[in-house]
């Protein structure tokens, strides 16, 4: 939106449309190098954006293990325990599959 100008010229440039669409998605790429580690790459409506983690804020690729540590902590985790580390996969038993609210 254009700050200058009268309250009709400026309000004639405000197009949430375009800035705030209805809807986004919002993707994880998970890949795998040459020594069994894994990176991540962040896209967001099929454009990449970088992790706003540190050692990650300038890189397309973002090291798993700084991803998952970031996103670990208390305040991001909703059921951190049914999140498997990737290449890991859990065995999950039918009754677990059932969430008790």
């Amino acid at each position: 939106m254009v700050t200058t100008g009268t309250n009709e010229e400026r309000m004639a440039t405000f197009m949430p449309y375009k800035d705030f669409p209805m809807g986004a998605n919002i993707a994880w790429q998970l890949f795998k190098n040459s020594d069994d580690k894994y990176a991540v790459r962040m896209l967001h409506n099929e454009r990449i954006v970088n992790f706003q983690i540190d050692g990650c804020m300038d890189t397309e690729l973002c090291e798993w293990d700084k991803v998952n540590e970031f996103y670990a902590q208390p305040e991001y985790s909703v059921m951190p325990e049914r999140v498997p580390e990737p290449g890991k996969e859990k065995e999950t038993k039918k009754e677990e599959l059932v969430t008790n609210f």
